[in-house]
């Protein structure tokens, strides 16, 4: 697990530092066939898109937190990791947000994935009114992903 976390800091490094401080999208080098890349990113394509800012965990650690028009990427081993979100929700008394997946990755291969979180509908909690989100992971393919992170700016941890 180490060095999935180490893999990661390593490309985010890499890629992450400028003299900008919101550098844009910029690709990473393809991974060796002893590696996967997996982006994970949130779009500003939704205007329904809800403006929190949730943990992303692979394999149960926290690897950075999604903003709208922001990515994230890390370097994993072939395998399967899980990625979870959870994020509370607009109204306290409401559950909070939660959405997964689980990807297979080969070594060489990398996946696009684009998170999306998105109002459902209005909660009325006693006198108060709450709009409930949703959330879910979609796999994007390349060209689209590309388009979509465009000018995304690399999250920080």
């Amino acid at each position: 697990m180490m060095k999935i976390v180490t893999a990661f800091l390593i490309v985010a490094l890499i890629t992450g530092c400028s003299s900008t401080p919101h550098q844009t999208f910029v690709e990473a080098d393809a991974p060796d066939n002893n590696h996967g890349l997996i982006y994970i990113y949130r779009s500003t394509l939704d205007s329904n898109e809800s403006e929190s800012t949730p943990a992303l965990r692979l394999d149960g650690k926290v690897i950075g937190k999604l903003k709208r028009d922001s990515y994230l990427l890390v370097m994993v081993e072939p395998g399967k990791h899980a990625l979870t979100v959870k994020s509370k929700n607009f109204g306290s008394d409401l559950p909070d947000v939660f959405a997964s997946t689980t990807v297979d990755i080969k070594g060489g291969q990398t996946l696009y994935l684009r998170y999306s979180e998105s109002v459902a509908d209005m909660v009325y909690v006693g006198s108060s009114i709450y709009a409930r989100t949703e959330a879910e992971f979609y796999a994007v393919p390349a060209a689209t992903a590309r388009n979509e992170m465009a000018k995304a700016r690399l999250s920080r941890l």
